[in-house]
């Protein structure tokens, strides 16, 4: 009667969305992997809220399927049959398909009333320069800032910032030298930034300008 009794219960989970992420990107694949006991075949299904069905023709316990594009609130089920016809209850986990990822500066104008730095002042000052993101997080930025020449300053070549929730603020020091009589623009670029699920994001708007004045000179002092 135990034997018989234990053909009839069935226990699995999912593994393969990593750290549990239930945010995905739409398009990407994954490996989904239904951890069981007694399991023999097994049925998958994916609806989406909004009545999108995905077809899963395989009937093994760990599959490599692609998301769909359309972002939506989608449920992904698995039912196993043993080798005697038992089934299983069905085992589900809801997972947000998110679109194409998005970067780019908050502001699209330029960064204005920057000073040239002075050597003398320990501290010029900063700006915020806030880079919002869209898609599946954390995320990872890339960036660089470069002189009025396109030159990368060094100590700033492809800075990354990990493990991004929500959108990021890169505090600009002002490390600035203008010795010309007119103002120059330096940069902060986007070099690059990735989704939670690897994704590449190419930023629509990948620079952000910062005009800098020309350092104030004193060249004499009289006295009289």
């Amino acid at each position: 009667m135990k034997k018989i009794l234990s053909l009839l219960i069935f226990a699995f989970t999912f593994i393969g969305l990593a750290n549990a992420q239930t945010e995905v990107t739409g398009g990407t694949s994954q490996n989904l992997t239904a951890v069981h006991t007694h399991g023999s075949t097994f049925a998958w299904t994916v609806v989406g809220d909004g009545g999108t069905t995905v077809a899963i023709a395989e009937t093994t316990s760990a599959i490599t399927f692609t998301w769909p594009t359309v972002a939506d609130m989608y449920t992904i089920s698995v039912v196993t049959t043993d080798v005697n016809g038992c089934k299983s209850e069905p085992f589900e986990q809801r997972v947000k398909v998110l679109g194409t990822p998005t970067v780019e500066f908050a502001d699209a104008g330029d960064v204005l009333g920057v000073c040239s730095a002075a050597t003398t002042i320990a501290d010029n000052g900063s700006t915020p320069v806030i880079v919002t993101y869209t898609g599946a997080q954390p995320w990872t930025l890339t960036y660089s800032i470069m002189d009025n020449n396109d030159v990368v300053v060094p100590g700033f070549d492809n800075i990354e910032v990990a493990d991004i929730n929500g959108d990021h603020t890169i505090d600009v020091a002002h490390t600035f030298v203008n010795n010309e009589s007119t103002v120059q623009n330096w940069k902060v670029v986007i070099n690059s930034a990735k989704s939670a699920d690897d994704v590449v994001v190419n930023a629509t708007d990948d620079d952000k300008n910062i005009v800098v004045y020309p350092k104030p000179v004193i060249t004499n002092l009289t006295l009289n």
